[in-house]
């Protein structure tokens, strides 16, 4: 990864298409069209970076995931760069031996933890640099929603106030950016050090996942 950005990627779930959905994403790469055969398919998501303070980035997602995930840049020298957000989703799965009812519809509470890996070689494509991507979905039950609740509401609002460059009536612009790797750790902290080491968490982290393959734009 670039030491400030990884810029744009295109995406396709490889957790919801077939094995010959993916092979033809590596047949268009070989005519050379392979951004614009990704941007047609169904399950398509485009991941866009840029830098919004010294220390913080901003990713945009599009796509079958819409909206905004904030890490700090310093991450890129790791093996990947891992943020974290509260947003509505319209399925959610808790077995019954957690006590849920299995597969649900309607609009629940989940935390979506983004996963950017760094480059692969066997993913890299000519010119197009290979990256596999993980969302983490998390079906919060009431007692968790209201333990991250407000951590996530801030890092929302000094989002809001970076990407519209416009301020609040308590917050400036350098205010907000000031304080976003301050509100990004006490997310992660309190993700990791604190709702992870419940005994539910321990035995069931995770709900369910989507896996992307992407690739830059070259």
């Amino acid at each position: 990864m670039s030491l400030e950005n990884f810029g744009i990627l295109h995406g396709l779930c490889n957790t919801k298409n077939s094995d010959e959905v993916v092979g033809k994403v590596f047949e268009s790469a070989v005519k050379g069209k392979l951004i614009s055969h990704l941007k047609e398919q169904e399950n398509y998501l485009k991941v866009s970076d840029k830098i919004v303070s010294d220390k913080m980035n901003l990713i945009e997602l599009k796509g079958t995931y819409i909206g905004y995930f904030v890490y700090p840049i310093n991450s890129l020298k790791r093996d990947r760069v891992q943020s974290y957000r509260i947003d509505e989703m319209e399925d959610r799965f808790i077995p019954e031996s957690m006590g849920g009812k299995g597969w649900e519809k309607g609009n629940f509470d989940c935390l979506q933890i983004i996963n950017i890996e760094k480059p692969l070689k066997e993913l890299t494509l000519g010119n197009h640099i290979g990256r596999k991507i993980a969302m983490q979905l998390i079906d919060l039950d009431e007692e968790e929603y209201n333990f991250i609740k407000d951590y996530d509401d801030k890092i929302k609002q000094l989002t809001l106030v970076i990407k519209n460059n416009k301020p609040l009536p308590q917050l400036s612009v350098k205010k907000a950016k000031e304080d976003l790797e301050t509100r990004y750790t006490e997310m992660r902290d309190a993700i990791h050090d604190g709702m992870f080491q419940t005994e539910k968490r321990k035995k069931f982290p995770i709900n369910r996942y989507d896996s992307y393959i992407s690739w830059s734009e070259g």
